[in-house]
């Protein structure tokens, strides 16, 4: 409902029903079979509200009205029969009971019945029994409330009271969220929550266990807080002593009200953050009846381990009353633990130690970045195990033993167990553990207990080598520790512990520590049949005994008997209903547990079986199939194909990483795979288990749970009679086999398919669920596998990749987000990914690691997860980097301060620490770097902000606690060095002078001390310490120094007073030391000098500018006066200046007389920041701005310009400041831009600035700033910046538009690209298209990147030209190169320096110690031009490769994708173009080192995988427009002739493989260069056939390429006479160098390859026909000499058919090398498969190329239909054949070829249906015509080749008008075209124009002309225009508008036309 007024009527209506009014005069019961009388239906709006009556259990029985739905009236009777099922199940007490009323007046009010009643709810299902023991129809699913989707389920809904709580989320709830309040539980629930005493809850997988422990914690709060209020409850039973702590504590002196104390503790950080986040819910709502603020779990789930627990303190002690209820996991348990019992555990780790030393006065600060980098890196766990220590075992214990159960018994039982916490060092013996084999309960032997103890001790010393540690170690190191000191702090009251079976037993024996009420105080949660975390293995039983024995008989406050303790145990309560899935899977699991119980008591606790009202189908077994994977998956599934594929709620578990690396790769990103191990904890809609059985390491000994049949009686006859019986010693392993196929079963909500490739293994299992009832089994098939398959939408892909990464499982959770189309998650998840694998690689490749976690630390760094960021920079020991990323990004000064301290840099952490106020840290950083001025700085700044009324009376105290402490260490680190000028100059510091004296006295430095009292005038005390020295004379002249001070004292007087000589009493004053008394002598005498020189000695500066102002008064305009104030006044400042009191100094330099004084006086000694206040503050803003300029501050000279007026320059000074600052803030490398403070307000000021000036240059501001700017700005946008760039020459805005453009395309994934299927003519305009969608395509990529980098060049040539000022071709790239770079230039003294604006970026930093830096002021550094060219030059030159390698590597990702999405040929192709254009321009415009070398060496494939697309097995795939189009430029020419140089580069001989693909590529693409033919022509010296041939190729080019249209061979005009071109014979050479190679052996190294020489016979064939007027071809083979030719016309035919020979001659040797190829079946298909191809894939191709090649022959000779004819008619030829091409080639009623069988018709559909259509070219407008289908080309109609190109490849959809063709002289080869529509190849007229014709084999093809019936014509051309629209409009009335015209000659037509149209 979203209408409030709705909402009221409702909640209206429901308050009434509440109060017990019922409506009058209305029938409101809802009759139908079981529920009469129990549901109602009450009207309001429209919408009626239906209720029914049910009981519920509370202190009694209660009638409730249960409020089911609001829908409208038709929708009543569809809600009731689901209703009525759900009723059928309550017994007939129960509805006779739900019946009743109880009336008092009009009001209906709720009956109550005792609680000793027992009303029975449900039916009675099963009796208890177990599967096993179950052979009636109790299972069926006639007994169950529902058959519905669990998810639909109404039994499952959850229903609240209407409480104040519910009213307003209903009221004012906004997405339909559910409530947050405590929601009613069932009966069985409610008795274990209100269960008083210490218990056990037992109960398997989505039982309801957690949720118990929740309620069971939130109920002790809501009493607590009524008792607390002053009321008393009846119902409960929290415990007497816990209530009573309500009172105030009056044994203080501060009353104080003490709060409920309750720990709930589990094992999963998610888990823990799901009830943290709940139960803080429900007590805020129920507390204050307030929703809090974060409404969203989403926010919750977001939150990182660490971060969840950041708020709570790291120890017991103290934690504040409002952190309560304390929600935490277990290793957070541990931490508070080991941070609140004296020195931490960590302390032995020497790196540890030293960071935790280092936290002054603060106990177990374990939230330090570094510290828990230490934790990750030093904590063994399994994975750790796996990885780092099970490897370097003996290997013949790793043989022998199971990695996981060797670890689980370490963990669980050598250090963890119940006997290990007795041991004095709380581990086991071997003796000890290896005795535990003659346990009952044991399912080890003897001998596997010496191996495991063997492998122990090998862990043991290799984890002390490492200086590592494992969880057992830090718990038996709490254990001992506990024992000795006990624990401080705050006990609990409740304490709840969750998944308690993934604890060991030493593990949860801690608790007793933690909470002392063990009658009431404990609750253990649990399912000991889902035990197969690594580590862990016990039962509940286990934790009982562990109960009584350590927590109630170790209980000091018990005063029972141990009789009494007995009856005080509580038994195990058990919760039996099942809410997470129905009755079909939980049969399932329960037989499993069946075979458990019988096999392993001793393992798993015994329980009742589960219940579940809801019926579901069975399980399902499929069929062992070896292929099902694929039928399910689709075949296309392997190769990423397009398949629906499962949802985010379906999964396929597997046993462990190898099957699930195998299954990955047949079902790729289409399904979730995880190991039974990972998705514990996890539950799903649907699940596929797959391989369990095949996989198991048990293999035919699940035989033994035929045993197991036999023992329940449930024997068939078609079991096997022999079986093995169950023994321990064999059959151990079964027990955790069948503990994972638990849980793999119970993973599943809905559906449960289970999937073997052989039942081999499967079948005793599959027998027991088959013979009970249990599954299905259906057989795999494309229709039942499209049931299994389910969408899910993007929000669903985000919940379920966000709780996959809070399991760690990164890759999955990865490809969810990819699913969601959420980049940020899926980079946070990759990047999490990466740090797993780095974290595993750390011992066996650390380089690698290293540069992995780098990659991780920048991913997370891009996406904002700075915390993150700094935790990997931390783990790779770059704490630096870390400290800048928790200081800028994080706002976290502690975390940064740690890490600067780690890294040495305490500046920055004396910093960082002041920055949040952690006063001992920073002056412990600050006496570690001996930065102690920096120290007295900050102690200043504290003191002024405690006293202007910013601090506390305490803070003060502490602050100057921490000053004089501070000052102490400063002196002593003086002291130590021996520097004791040093050492007293802070002594002076000291806040007394009692510690002055009590420090030096302490250190012996009774000289210093002597020296001290003297100068402060402490006489007498410097007298008895001259007197402790022994130094008697020196204390009589201190003595009579003293006696002649008062001697001149009292002469001074005398003077003054009685004598009237005030210049004798100023010097006995002076002398005496009294300055006042001297100065006001001197003064009285006006003896000014000397006055002013005695205020100036005892600092009596505003006492001397006193008398100035009255002697000036007394002498106005004396010269005199002025000069000598002038000198004291700039004595008083100086003075000032040397104590650093720069605040009195400027007061007095204010007070000097002229401006001119004032800077002479401030520059002398270097106060620039003070000048430049003052120059500001009186208005002199140029001369400010001079004076920021030089002080490099660039914000304030821009700030001041602006007040002067230079509007202008200051928005471009602030640019340029945000420009280099964003990209060299701390720790930036260049890119991309970074925040830093005030980045927006400077760029709102430059926006500012730049109003106030013209609307132009303010358009240019706006631009800059936009792309500047940090905020998010759409591709669409900066497209636009781009265009506004290129108009107004703003190369600011170009390049980081198109930088940022880049990066979209980069930090995309490919399957965000979207793809060109065709050569784009204008790139520029078909990206900035894309762009301006938002899109981005594979070939905008190129393009951006291309300018990118052209750019960047033009850059690198400004800086290459720096020092030659008068060459200003790179002018606008110099002045944003000085910008990009925070560079200045200035021309001092006719010499140009480049000021370094910040010397501390990192570009700088590269230039290392070779570039000797000046510098130039106290805030500037300068180099000269060279060194600033170099080191600009080297960064520009590293960003170019950076960024080249980045858009390579993505390039190769979308070639992947192109691979395994099965994308077209061209895109494939124009990805290795791509490729091979990025490695062409770094190796040749840049020189690498090795590691760059060997990533681009793993590219060198490039070339022969392009030369393989371009010359594919199956000619047909490449003959498509694209392709075409593709091979003609310039980059396809060049990576093939990288083959040709790969080919030829080998030392020794060439062979006929690499001569093959030389001639084949020169043939295929054009001639290459002529450097390349003289290479060529050079190594074929040895071949003098093939050199002979290369010889004739070249002149036969130079001939093509001087051809013209007017121009033959003969042409005067031509560079080569007639003569000399005919003695180059092309036609002969090469037949003469192919017959050399066809009579060579083949079976000799690298012989040429099948596919190369058909390809070059087919060249050489389509040369020789060119002797002819016209001749037949393929398609294939004629766009290849297109292709070849490189002049824009075509060639004359004499200039290509330059044979000697006889054509038949080289027919015939054609046509018996095809005999050969085809007849001798093995030695072909042992050519083939020595050429490395697959025989089967490529023999039919070959065959069919070679029967087209007789076709060819027979049609332009004539001859050869009988050779055609007989290899046609045999069976193993013509069966390689296509079927359709036969059919079509050899007519039906033709079975058997005669002479004059061959059809011109026949032949042209033939070719058309294997996608190779037929040509027919005409070389001379003399030459004879054919009425046939198939492609026409007049080469003197059309001499042009793009011409010629397009007649080949029509636009689809278009229609070439033609000239019709007739017959003239044809020879006897057309005989056979008949009159007879009947003896022709029927033809499919029935495409409409515009669509594709595509062969049997998918190629599709574009013949030119496609028609019906044809016969013979007279040799007369004709045409009719009336006609042909006649004919048109019979073939098809969509041709009718077509016409065809014959050089505008209408004749009439005898014959039938032949109507040519493009398909």
């Amino acid at each position: 409902m979203t209408s409030t007024r709705m909402k009221k009527s409702v909640l209206n209506l429901l308050l009434c029903l509440a109060s017990g009014w019922r409506p009058k005069k209305i029938n409101v019961d809802l009759v139908c079979e079981r529920s009469s009388q129990i549901v109602k239906h009450f009207k309001v709006e429209g919408l009626y509200v239906v209720c029914s009556i049910d009981i519920v259990k509370k202190s009694n029985y209660m009638q409730v009205l249960k409020v089911w739905d609001i829908l409208p009236l038709v929708e009543i009777p569809k809600l009731l029969k689901r209703l009525d099922n759900i009723f059928n199940m309550y017994t007939d007490d129960f509805i006779n009971r739900c019946k009743q009323k109880c009336l008092n007046g009009r009001a209906e009010l709720p009956e109550c019945w005792p609680n000793s009643s027992k009303i029975i709810r449900h039916k009675n299902m099963n009796n208890g029994k177990s599967v096993a023991d179950s052979t009636d129809s109790t299972f069926d699913g006639g007994c169950y409330a529902e058959n519905s989707r669990v998810s639909e389920s109404l039994q499952l809904m959850k229903f609240y009271s209407l409480s104040p709580g519910a009213v307003s989320h209903l009221l004012f709830s906004r997405d339909g969220q559910e409530l947050d309040l405590p929601f009613e539980v069932t009966d069985e629930e409610w008795e274990i929550i209100q269960f008083c005493k210490s218990s056990f809850i037992l109960g398997r997988s989505g039982t309801g266990k957690t949720t118990v422990l929740s309620m069971k914690l939130f109920e002790k709060e809501q009493i607590y807080h009524i008792a607390s209020e002053g009321f008393t409850t009846a119902e409960n039973s929290m415990s007497t002593s816990v209530l009573k702590r309500t009172e105030f504590d009056h044994s203080t002196e501060v009353t104080r009200k003490t709060f409920l104390r309750q720990l709930f503790v589990t094992v999963s950080p998610r888990l823990c953050s799901a009830v943290k986040h709940y139960v803080s819910r429900l007590i805020s709502v129920a507390c204050s009846g307030n929703f809090p603020s974060d409404t969203s779990l989403n926010d919750a789930e977001d939150v990182e381990d660490i971060e969840q627990f950041k708020d709570i303190p790291d120890s017991f002690v103290g934690i504040p009353s409002e952190k309560y209820p304390l929600v935490i996991t277990f290793h957070k348990f541990l931490m508070m633990l080991d941070g609140t019992i004296g020195d931490s555990y960590f302390r032995r780790f020497p790196e540890m130690k030293k960071i935790m030393n280092f936290s002054v006065g603060r106990s177990g600060n374990f939230r330090s970045a570094v510290l828990q980098s230490l934790l990750r890196m030093k904590e063994v766990n399994y994975e750790r195990f796996c990885f780092h220590y099970w490897p370097h075992f003996n290997s013949q214990l790793t043989k022998k033993l199971d990695s996981s159960r060797t670890f689980t018994e370490i963990i669980s039982h050598i250090k963890g167990g119940l006997l290990a916490g007795e041991a004095p060092d709380g581990k086991l013996s071997r003796q000890e553990y290896v005795s535990m084999s003659n346990s009952r309960a044991s399912t080890l032997s003897s001998d596997e207990r010496e191996l495991i103890y063997t492998a122990f001790q090998a862990y043991e010393k290799k984890k002390l080598q490492r200086g590592e540690f494992d969880l057992s170690d830090f718990v038996i190191d709490l254990h001992l520790r506990l024992k000795s000191k006990g624990l401080e702090g705050d006990k609990m009251d409740f304490v709840y512990i969750d998944e308690v079976q993934d604890l060991a037993m030493s593990q949860i024996a801690l608790f007793k520590y933690i909470c002392k009420n063990v009658d009431e105080g404990f609750v253990f949660s649990g399912d000991t049949a889902q035990t197969i975390a690594r580590g862990t293995d016990f039962r509940f039983e286990d934790i009982r005994s562990l109960f009584y024995n350590e927590f109630i008989m170790k209980s000091k406050s018990d005063k029972y008997v141990e009789r009494r303790e007995k009856r005080r145990m509580s038994e195990i309560l058990n919760l039996h209903q099942n809410f997470r899935t129905h009755a079909g899977v939980l049969k399932l699991a329960q037989s499993v547990t069946d075979i458990l119980y019988q096999f392993f008591p001793q393992s798993v606790d015994i329980l009742k079986p589960e219940i579940s009202f809801i019926y579901g189908e069975a399980p399902i077994l499929l069929k062992p199939n070896e292929s099902a994977i694929e039928i399910i998956f689709g075949k296309t599934a392997k190769t990423g194909g397009k398949v629906v594929g499962f949802g985010a709620e379906q999964v396929i578990l597997v046993r462990d990483d190898s099957a699930r690396e195998g299954i990955s790769r047949d079902v790729g990103n289409h399904a979730l795979v995880l190991t039974i191990l990972e998705c514990k904890g996890l539950e799903f809609q649907d699940v596929l288990l797959y391989n369990f059985f095949s996989s198991s390491p048990l293999k035919n000994q699940w035989r033994v749970v035929y045993d197991f049949v036999e023992k329940k009686d449930l024997r068939d006859s078609c079991f096997p009679r022999c079986f093995p019986s169950f023994s321990h010693a064999r059959h151990s392993i079964l027990c955790s086999e069948l503990k994972q196929l638990y849980v793999a079963i119970t993973r599943t909500r809905q559906r449960l398919w289970i999937c073997e490739d052989s039942e081999e293994f499967a079948a005793p299992m599959f027998d027991f669920w088959k013979k009970l009832g249990l599954v299905q089994v259906k057989e795999v098939d494309e229709s039942f596998s499209q049931t299994m398959l389910m969408a899910s939408s993007p929000a669903e892909w985000k919940s379920r990749g966000i709780k996959l990464y809070q399991e760690n499982k990164y890759h999955m959770a990865t490809m969810c987000f990819e699913r969601a189309g959420d980049t940020n998650w899926e980079k946070r998840a990759k990047a999490a990914s990466l740090r797993a694998t780095a974290d595993q690689l750390r011992e066996s490749n650390p380089q690698e690691a290293c540069t992995i976690l780098r990659q991780a630390a920048e991913l997370f760094d891009s996406i904002g997860r700075a915390e993150s960021a700094a935790e990997c920079f931390c783990d790779l020991g770059d704490y630096e980097r870390a400290g800048r990323i928790y200081f800028d990004k994080c706002r976290d000064p502690k975390k940064a301060g740690d890490c600067f301290t780690s890294a040495k840099s305490y500046e920055l952490a004396a910093k960082a620490y002041a920055d949040g106020h952690y006063f001992l840290e920073c002056l412990s950083a600050c006496t570690q770097g001996n930065l102690f001025e920096m120290g007295r700085q900050y102690i200043k700044k504290w003191k002024q902000a405690a006293g202007g009324g910013n601090g506390t009376a305490k803070q003060s105290k502490e602050i100057k606690q921490a000053e004089q402490e501070f000052l102490e260490s400063c002196a002593l680190s003086y002291y130590k060095l021996k520097d004791h000028k040093s050492m007293t100059k802070y002594v002076k510091a000291f806040l007394t002078m009692d510690s002055r004296r009590k420090f030096l006295k302490s250190i012996g430095c009774l000289d210093e001390l002597l020296l001290l009292e003297e100068e402060f005038g402490n006489f007498k005390e410097a007298v008895e310490i001259a007197k402790l020295r022994g130094d008697y004379e020196r204390a009589g002249m201190i003595s009579q120094f003293l006696k002649f001070n008062l001697l001149n004292l009292a002469a001074g007087r005398i003077s003054f007073d009685k004598c009237g000589d005030p210049k004798q009493a100023g010097d006995c004053f002076t002398l005496a030391r009294s300055y006042e008394l001297a100065a006001k002598a001197y003064a009285d005498g006006n003896y000014l000098l000397e006055c002013l020189s005695v205020c100036t000695q005892g600092s009596l500066f505003e006492l001397g500018r006193q008398y100035i102002t009255k002697w000036k008064q007394n002498a106005p305009g004396e010269m005199e006066i002025e000069k000598i104030e002038q000198e004291f006044l700039e004595s008083c400042a100086l003075s000032y200046y040397k104590l650093k009191d720069f605040k009195s100094m400027i007061k007095y330099v204010r007070a000097f007389l002229s401006m001119d004084s004032r800077r002479n006086f401030l520059k002398c000694i270097g106060c620039i920041d003070e000048l430049l206040l003052l120059e500001e503050e009186l208005g002199n803003f140029e001369e400010a701005i001079e004076i920021a300029k030089l002080r490099g501050d660039l914000p304030r000279e821009a700030d001041l310009l602006g007040k002067a007026g230079h509007l202008k320059e200051a928005s471009l000074l602030i640019i340029s400041f945000v420009l280099h600052r964003s990209l060299w803030v701390t720790g930036n490398r260049g890119w991309p831009l970074r925040p830093f403070r005030q980045k927006q307000i400077l760029l709102k000021k430059a926006m500012s600035f730049a109003q106030e000036e013209s609307n132009e240059f303010y358009e240019r501001i706006r631009r800059e700033v936009e792309v500047l700017s940090h905020e998010h700005i759409s591709l669409h946008e900066l497209l636009q910046s781009l265009t506004y760039s290129e108009l107004c020459k703003n190369l600011t805005v170009e390049l980081i538009s198109i930088r940022r453009i880049l990066d979209a395309h980069l930090d995309c994934t490919a399957r965000k690209f979207e793809w060109e299927d065709e050569l784009q003519v204008d790139m520029k305009k078909h990206s900035e298209d894309k762009i301006s969608l938002n899109h981005i395509s594979v070939g905008s990529l190129m393009y951006f990147w291309d300018m990118w980098r052209r750019n960047m060049l033009n850059i690198m040539q400004y800086l290459k030209t720096v020092e030659k000022p008068d060459d200003n071709e790179w002018f606008e790239y110099g002045e944003f190169c000085l910008n990009y770079f925070g560079v200045r230039r200035q021309v001092i003294n006719s010499n140009v320096a480049y000021i370094l604006l910040n010397s501390d970026a990192e570009w700088v930093k590269t230039t290392g110690s070779v570039f000797k830096q000046k510098q130039q002021s106290e805030n500037q550094v300068s180099i000269d031009g060279r060194k600033f060219a170099s080191a600009a030059l080297s960064h520009c030159q590293a960003e170019v490769v950076s960024v080249s390698l980045k858009v390579l590597d993505t390039v190769e990702a979308l070639y992947k994708l192109s691979i395994r999405e099965s994308f077209s040929l061209f895109c494939q192709s124009m990805r290795l173009i791509d490729i091979y254009q990025l490695m062409k321009f770094l190796t040749e415009s840049f020189k690498f080192n090795d590691s760059v070398k060997r990533r681009l060496e793993n590219f060198l494939w490039t070339p022969i995988t392009y030369f393989k697309y371009v010359f594919p097995l199956d000619c047909c795939k490449s003959l498509v427009e694209n392709m075409i189009s593709l091979r003609k430029t310039e980059l396809s020419r060049s990576l093939l002739e990288e083959v040709i140089v790969d080919n030829i580069s080998n030392k020794g001989d060439l062979t006929y493989g690499q001569i093959g693909r030389v001639v084949m590529i020169w043939l295929g693409s054009g001639k290459p260069t002529d450097d390349l033919c003289m290479k060529i022509a050079k190594r074929f010296e040895k071949n003098f056939s093939w050199r002979a041939f290369i010889d004739s190729l070249q002149v036969s080019s130079l001939r093509h390429s001087g051809i013209t249209e007017s121009r033959s061979l003969g042409d005067p005009s031509s560079n080569t006479s007639g003569e000399d071109w005919k003695k180059f014979s092309l036609i002969d050479s090469f037949h003469e160098a192919l017959r050399d190679t066809y009579l060579a052996n083949w079976r000799s190294y690298d012989y040429i390859s099948p596919d190369c020489l058909i390809y070059l016979v087919e060249r050489l064939l389509l040369l020789v026909f060119h002797s002819k007027d016209y001749f037949f071809t393929t398609k294939y083979s004629f766009v290849e000499w297109l292709i070849y030719l490189k002049a824009d016309m075509y060639p004359h035919a004499g200039s290509v058919a330059d044979t000697q020979l006889s054509p038949e001659i080289i027919f015939d040797s054609v046509v018996m090398m095809v005999e050969q190829f085809l007849f001798k079946k093995q030695e072909t298909a042992s050519w083939i498969a020595k050429s490395k191809f697959g025989v089967n894939q490529y023999h039919p191709l070959l065959a069919l190329r070679l029967v087209v090649i007789l076709c060819l022959l027979h049609l332009n000779s004539g001859k050869y239909s009988n050779v055609l004819s007989h290899l046609l008619d045999q069976s193993h030829i013509s069966s390689q054949l296509p079927m359709p091409f036969i059919q079509a080639l050899r007519p039906r009623r033709m079975p058997h070829l005669t002479q004059d069988w061959f059809s011109l018709n026949a032949t042209v559909e033939a070719f058309r249906r294997i996608g190779n259509p037929l040509v027919i070219v005409h070389l001379r407008e003399n030459s004879p015509k054919f009425a046939c289908p198939a492609i026409i080309i007049d080469t003197a109609l059309t001499p042009r080749i793009d011409n010629i190109m397009r007649n080949l490849f029509p636009k689809q959809g278009s229609y070439h008008q033609q000239r019709p063709m007739v017959e003239a002289n044809v020879p006897n080869l057309c005989e056979g075209l008949d009159h007879n529509a009947e003896s022709l190849m029927s033809i499919d007229i029935s495409a409409a124009p515009g669509q594709k014709m595509s062969t049997e084999s998918g190629t599709e093809s574009n013949p030119q002309m496609y028609s019906g019936p044809s016969e013979k014509i007279s040799d007369v051309q004709i045409s009719t225009e009336q006609r042909q629209e006649e004919e048109l409009s019979s073939c098809s009335p969509n041709l009718s508008q077509f016409k065809v015209t014959t050089n505008g000659l209408l004749r009439s037509a005898h014959a039938q036309l032949l109507c040519g149209f493009c398909v």
